[in-house]
């Protein structure tokens, strides 16, 4: 399994809590998966370090993937489940959804630290992960249920969970 973390056949799913108010506004690298009626769209940004272990979207930067969609919206918030689809990039998630117009809520190097509160550490949660097995080639799917500050963070944004 140590050498299969990068491979097309693994799926890693997160879910996170994000500001809500720029809804995927940035237009470059952005674009919206068709028939979800803008509630899903994928962020395909190359990836570079900028100083000491901070992500930046750069042309410089390796490739990577990230599709987001929307679970939940309220007034200020959004509970985004987010698919690693080209991988392998520090902090990808955070700073993709920074880029789309997302950021995350208390993430202070690329979103937004509001309701501090409420989570005291970037609202995201490494929720699903799907693969084959290497020797006998059965799927393996493997889930863990958000923590209680993540949940309470969804309570007070005013957002519900859902098993997306």
């Amino acid at each position: 399994l140590n050498g299969g973390w990068h491979e097309s056949g693994v799926r890693k799913f997160y879910l996170a809590i994000a500001k809500s108010a720029g809804l995927h506004n940035a237009a470059d690298h952005v674009s919206p998966v068709p028939g979800c009626n803008g509630r899903a769209w994928e962020v395909s940004a190359p990836l570079a370090e900028e100083g000491t272990h901070r992500m930046i979207v750069s042309p410089e930067g390796k490739p990577a993937t990230t599709r987001f969609d929307i679970l939940d919206l309220s007034n200020e918030c959004a509970l985004l489940k987010c698919e690693l689809v080209r991988f392998g990039r520090s902090h990808q998630i955070r700073v993709h959804a920074a880029h789309s117009g997302m950021p995350l809520l208390g993430d202070s190097w690329y979103g937004t630290d509001r309701y501090p509160s409420s989570i005291n550490r970037t609202a995201l949660h490494a929720w699903k992960l799907q693969l084959t097995h290497p020797v006998t080639n059965t799927q393996i799917n493997l889930e863990a249920p958000p923590p209680s500050d993540f949940n309470h963070c969804v309570d007070v944004c005013s957002l519900k969970m859902s098993r997306g």
